[in-house]
């Protein structure tokens, strides 16, 4: 499965805009920008429920993930470098797609 680029108004998108109604994943909006196998992992997750409140919660925390670059963007740091594998900028989609060490984490069964 080829990786499709990601346009960055779909980067500032947060994690419920890729759910419909029903509160299950709209998978056509994401699976092109995933190799397969991250794409199968998430979504085997269970998407923000309207009839569970307590997966609101969990989704709320989960919309905003405070990267490097997010802090720079803030001016709380002067460095947008992945603290884990020093290679790239530290924004979302190095956090969970990019990052050598991300990887390796969703190889593992």
């Amino acid at each position: 499965m080829a990786v499709a680029s990601i346009s960055k108004n779909l980067l500032n998108k947060l994690v419920i805009a890729f759910v419909d109604a029903t509160g299950s994943w709209s998978v056509n909006l994401f699976k092109t920008y995933l190799p397969k196998k991250i794409f199968l992992k998430i979504v085997s997750i269970p998407s923000a429920s309207v009839t569970q409140p307590e997966d609101g919660v969990f989704w709320v925390a989960q919309e905003h993930i405070l990267t490097n670059v997010e802090r720079v963007r803030r001016h709380l740091s002067t460095s947008s470098s992945c603290e884990v594998c020093l290679i790239g900028e530290e924004d979302v989609l190095h956090v969970l797609r990019d990052c050598p060490f991300t990887r390796q984490l969703w190889e593992l069964d």
